[in-house]
């Protein structure tokens, strides 16, 4: 499950890289931030699915979507250095 993150990380990195100058980076924070709160609020709430097959295949896409956004922030925060 926590590979997931990872592999979305190395995917959207030279994404983000791509869109950071249209987007600006101020902006490609927040967007970050935003994705990344959503996204753990969603995986705190899959406590509460019982059936275990959708409970790792709903985790996994959740934490591709966690990867996501924290590249969002990690890409954009490092090009302001």
């Amino acid at each position: 499950m926590y590979r997931a993150f990872e592999v979305s990380a190395l995917i959207f990195s030279p994404i983000v890289g791509l869109m950071l100058e249209k987007l600006g980076r101020k902006n490609s924070i927040m967007i970050g931030f935003v994705v990344t709160i959503v996204s753990t609020m969603g995986l705190a709430c899959t406590e509460f699915i019982e059936d275990d097959s959708l409970y790792l295949y709903l985790s996994i896409a959740i934490r591709f979507i966690q990867g996501m956004g924290d590249m969002w922030v990690q890409t954009s925060c490092k090009r302001l250095f």
